[in-house]
């Protein structure tokens, strides 16, 4: 019984992952802070409280890196989200048409027509060995 849970603890941490996220063309003047979210699951995808982790850092360059550490292998989907006013949410303005104020993006660069990006877009593949995305940050 002994091995068999040393065995399961063994084979659970050799699973865990880091995902390093970098993210590009920040624009430094409007200041504030980036959150950048890793979602695991469809129906909590861009609902930061049910992030599956979440990270806040100061943008003080036009790029910026943040390390997710013992993930587990498996899918999920980053979202970002240039915080200018510090308020915790992407603000948005409605007129002339709908759109973010602040600066946003999600991995794959997946597009947003009429609405935010799909989690299907967004999501990517996080193996045992971890990896790397670039997001570029659109205003």
């Amino acid at each position: 019984m002994v091995a068999s849970l040393l065995l399961g603890v063994l084979a659970g941490s050799a699973e865990a992952a880091t995902l390093t996220v970098e993210l590009v063309e920040l624009q430094v003047p409007k200041g504030g802070d980036a959150i950048i979210a890793v979602f695991d699951r469809e129906d909590a995808w861009l609902d930061l409280p049910a992030a599956r982790a979440r990270v806040v850092q100061p943008v003080s360059g036009d790029t910026l890196t943040a390390r997710f550490e013992g993930l587990p292998a498996g899918r999920y989907a980053v979202s970002v989200i240039h915080d200018e006013d510090g308020d915790g949410e992407l603000d948005m303005r409605w007129l002339p048409f709908p759109g973010p104020v602040e600066g946003a993006g999600v991995s794959n660069d997946a597009p947003a027509s009429f609405g935010p990006p799909s989690f299907g877009d967004a999501v990517f593949s996080l193996p045992a060995e971890g990896r790397t995305i670039r997001v570029t940050v659109r205003y």
